[in-house]
Parts: C-alpha cells; sequence; structure tokens
C-alpha cells in the first residue's frame, strides 16, 4: 500500500527552542473577500452581529482585527493557525 499526501507543510518555530509541524491537505488563499449576497450572510454574517460578546473567543478576535470596517474578509485555514500561534507566543 502506497501513501499520497498532496498539500502543504510548514515548520514554524516559537522561537523557545519547540517547532510545530503545520500540514494543510487542502491549500487555499490566506484571506477570502466575502461578496453580497453569499452564502456566508446565514452563517458567520449572523455571528458577526453578536461580535461583542464574541470577540472574546480567538477565532472572532482574529475575525474583528482582519475586519475593522467591518465584515469584508474571512480567514484561511493556515492564516487562522498563524495569527493564533502569534498571539500565543506573545502570551
Amino acid at each position: 500500500m502506497e501513501a499520497f499526501y498532496s498539500g502543504r507543510g510548514s515548520r514554524i518555530s516559537s522561537g523557545q527552542g519547540k517547532n510545530l509541524f503545520y500540514i494543510e491537505s487542502h491549500v487555499g488563499y490566506p484571506e477570502y473577500a466575502l461578496e453580497k449576497p453569499g452564502e456566508w450572510q446565514d452563517g458567520i454574517g449572523k455571528c458577526w452581529k453578536r461580535l461583542d460578546v464574541l470577540k472574546e473567543f480567538s477565532y472572532f478576535g482574529i475575525l474583528d482585527k482582519m475586519n475593522p470596517s467591518g465584515l469584508m474578509n474571512y480567514p484561511g485555514s493556515a492564516a487562522l493557525v498563524l495569527k493564533r500561534l502569534k498571539k500565543q507566543a506573545l502570551v
């Protein structure tokens, strides 16, 4: 049996002698523009209306910083991982 991997991987150093290997099997763009109308309006668009409560959660905090003028962009999974790791490195 053979294994086949198609995707992209990255080695990320924390600067503290620890490494993380991140492998993405369905690599996409680091950021997506949200177009109107779109399916996102019935999903993340509804959550965005409660950002005041949700931005304490890492995911919504990242969305908030990406979209200071309103929800227009959505991060790809690799961007989410990198932004989360940067935040952890500062703590």
